[in-house]
């Protein structure tokens, strides 16, 4: 497990497995593995990517986020409010696997 502070950069070949209470902006990337995140606060700017494996993204529910998400073969599970216009960014990608949002 991996505790971030305020501006975190994260870029790995192996699966990520990540917690933190308030980061503002948060970016990781596997090439091959999973990418786990689970925050407390809502993100400004979350970002992740991964060629081969799932992304799982835990965040507060109670706020909406302006979210895009790209997967080339995988399916799509959102259960986040959202709203293009919020400040609070999600960005996600992955080639092969499944992406999960909710809080």
């Amino acid at each position: 497990m991996i505790h971030l502070g305020l501006t975190t950069s994260i870029v790995s070949l192996l699966p990520q497995d990540i917690s933190s209470s308030s980061p503002a902006t948060l970016t990781s990337r596997t090439a091959n593995g999973d990418v786990d995140i689970t925050l407390d606060e809502p993100p400004t700017d979350l970002k992740a990517t991964a060629d081969n494996g799932r992304i799982d993204i835990t965040v507060p529910g109670d706020v909406a986020y302006d979210v895009e998400i790209e997967t080339d073969n995988g399916h799509i599970d959102n259960d986040l409010d959202v709203d293009p216009d919020s400040p609070l960014q999600i960005r996600i990608e992955t080639d092969n696997g499944d992406v999960i949002l909710g809080s």
